[in-house]
């Protein structure tokens, strides 16, 4: 029996005409490319004219027609195309997430080259040996001369920035940033290790939180700005906190202008509540879920979550010397669902990043209360349902967030957190008269922000008087920002 399917235009060729083709209460057996159809053996149990029947009634095959009959032994339920990498612990079965999400699947369509995903957050190993191959290096600049060859404002930018610390070493000394890179785009198929979400994805090393996980609206800001303007396609944000400014917000839309796809933890309060910078406006906020596809107590929930995907017990990279172990977190989750986004954007070049966010949700498998609810989104990413999404194959964008008002809680046990002694203010025109007792500890020119510091104690106080300026855009104290799963 052989089966077709044609796209918008034409029928598609070899692996793209892969669908999950099986029976209901019943199974189909191996599953072969013909030309630019399917050609599917039948097991000895079902009939011919039964499968005919039962493929007919599905809505992944559009005509079938019957060439021959073959007897078979072997059953296989819900068969797929795959693509199985020789990285020994995905093949021991230590990457459980990986194949609840049905990345083999996907990935005999689409391994995520030529995309760029930055990991904003505390670094990566840029020697481990399961990143190093992956890692992004800006052409541009010449590898220790002093001089910031590609005029970006960065001299040496080699292998991205380390705003935490104001240098061009990216390196890691927490070990959350590796993790997060592992999970995204570990070097797959090398016979080490682990396998990526994103096989050929360039993961570009942005640090921004110091060794202790922490860092602040400022450095946040600063690195999304970064990684837009060198390249990066997604920006993975595995980090957040109660407290969320107007330089961060609009480092977001900076961001978001420049077709880049925002995609960020939920936290793991196991709350409602807000969580920035998840709670943007146009940011895809990402919460847990675990083997069974429940929530872990940890996770997050609210209005702001879109999408769910693997965050418990995750096997991924980390710093030398353990190499590798596992972590919990929606930090975890959110490297998934940006993996995903490589993979749709590698098979689709000319989306938008409306169109591939649309093609996430339309995939995902729902869970919890039909449609959407606040502790999946609109369910847990499904990788190969969501290459056949008619919202990308077709270019039918969507509405990537319904907005739904819900009970905020646990606001006391959580406080927005600043740092001492410092406030971020934004002005109109090229200079920002001080106030005795101030000083400007950072500025960026180009979007027109300073950081300055205050007496401590005085932060709010300080950014109310800088807001009544008719100079200043906006002024707030620089909110604290950490790890979203350790």
């Amino acid at each position: 029996m052989a089966a077709t399917e044609e796209g918008p235009g034409g029928p598609f060729s070899g692996a793209r005409a892969v669908r999950t083709l099986s029976i209901a209460g019943g199974a189909l057996g191996l599953v072969v490319c013909l030309l630019w159809g399917l050609g599917v053996y039948v097991p000895a149990e079902t009939t011919v004219r039964a499968a005919e029947t039962a493929l007919r009634g599905s809505d992944s095959v559009l005509s079938t027609t019957v060439a021959y009959t073959v007897y078979m032994p072997l059953v296989a339920r819900d068969f797929e195309l795959r693509l199985d990498p020789n990285d020994p612990m995905f093949l021991a079965g230590q990457q459980w997430a990986l194949e609840k999400v049905r990345a083999p699947g996907a990935w005999y369509i689409s391994q995520g080259h030529g995309i760029t995903v930055a990991v904003v957050d505390t670094g990566v190993e840029l020697s481990h040996a399961d990143l190093a191959d992956g890692l992004w290096s800006n052409g541009g600049e010449i590898a220790g001369n002093g001089v910031d060859d590609d005029g970006n404002g960065y001299v040496d930018d080699v292998y991205g920035w380390d705003f935490a610390d104001g240098d061009n070493g990216p390196w890691d000394e927490h070990g959350h940033g590796t993790h997060v890179a592992g999970i995204v785009g570990a070097t797959t198929d090398n016979g080490i290790g682990v396998a990526g979400m994103g096989w050929g994805v360039t993961v570009m090393p942005v640090r921004v939180l110091d060794a202790t996980g922490n860092g602040s609206d400022w450095e946040v800001a600063q690195g999304i700005r970064y990684a837009v303007d060198n390249g990066a396609q997604v920006v993975n944000l595995s980090l957040g906190g109660a407290g969320g400014g107007d330089a961060l917000e609009q480092a977001v839309q900076y961001a978001q202008g420049k077709g880049a796809l925002v995609i960020a933890a939920a936290g793991n309060w196991g709350v409602s509540m807000p969580f920035y910078p998840a709670y943007y406006a146009g940011v895809i906020g990402v919460s847990a879920t675990d083997e069974s596809d429940a929530r872990p107590s940890f996770s997050n929930y609210g209005s702001y979550v879109d999408i769910a995907a693997p965050g418990d017990n995750i096997l991924s990279t980390k710093p030398a010397p353990v190499d590798y172990g596992l972590l919990d977190g929606t930090s975890m989750a959110t490297p998934m669902v940006s993996g995903l986004a490589a993979l749709l954007w590698t098979e689709h070049p000319s989306a938008t990043s409306t169109q591939v966010w649309a093609a996430i949700q339309d995939g995902a498998e729902d869970l919890g209360s039909p449609g959407w609810d606040p502790y999946f989104g609109w369910g847990r990413i499904h990788a190969p349902n969501s290459l056949y999404s008619g919202s990308i194959v077709g270019s039918q964008a969507q509405e990537p967030r319904l907005d739904t008002a819900l009970p905020i809680t646990h606001t006391a046990l959580f406080p927005v957190e600043f740092r001492p002694g410092e406030v971020i203010v934004s002005v109109r025109g090229a200079h920002l008269a001080l106030a005795e007792g101030w000083s400007v500890i950072a500025r960026d020119t180009r979007a027109g922000v300073y950081l300055i510091r205050v007496p401590i104690g005085e932060e709010i106080a300080s950014a109310q008087a800088l807001q009544a300026r008719p100079d200043v855009v906006y002024a707030h104290p620089n909110h604290v920002l950490s790890v979203a799963g350790y």
